[in-house]
């Protein structure tokens, strides 16, 4: 009996509200983190004291502990640091931090630096800048189709 109230206390300790995961060794070791949705495989393991984050992927998180406010898809996706927050990381393709808006893709060496980017007429809706630190106008053609000019900006 003593037994049974000793692991009935410890149960009690340990606040996991409203966190939704699905898959093994899920927020394995989450004590006081809430609001956090995980799908897969190890996602969020280490995610103790973390809080609305969005998790998706196998062993997608597996590196925050207090983390917020993020937003990871992709298999394998990890943080920059155990506390990161208001990030959001899609494959390792489009990455944003989105307490500063700025939005890189590091596969083509580019950051929005300003703007957003519509699907309605072919009116500069963004700017980037590559890696050499060249700007683009981000453009939209009425058919949707989305292109790069420099004209101007350089």
């Amino acid at each position: 009996m003593r037994k049974l109230i000793t692991l009935l206390i410890l149960i009690a300790s340990v606040s996991f509200a409203q966190n939704v995961k699905s898959g093994e060794g899920s927020l394995k070791h989450i004590t006081t983190g809430y609001d956090n949705t995980v799908y897969g495989v190890n996602t969020g393991y280490w995610l103790s004291s973390g809080y609305r984050n969005v998790l998706i992927g196998y062993k997608t998180g597996m590196s925050l502990t207090t983390g917020y406010n993020n937003i990871f898809i992709g298999n394998g996706i990890t943080a920059d640091s155990v506390n990161q927050f208001n990030y959001l990381n899609i494959g390792g393709v489009i990455k944003a931090d989105m307490t500063t808006g700025i939005v890189t893709i590091p596969k083509l060496g580019a950051s929005i630096i300003s703007g957003t980017i519509t699907a309605t007429d072919s009116t500069t809706s963004a700017i980037l800048k590559d890696a050499t630190g060249k700007k683009w106008k981000i453009k939209v053609r009425a058919s949707g189709i989305v292109y790069a000019d420099s004209t101007g900006l350089n």
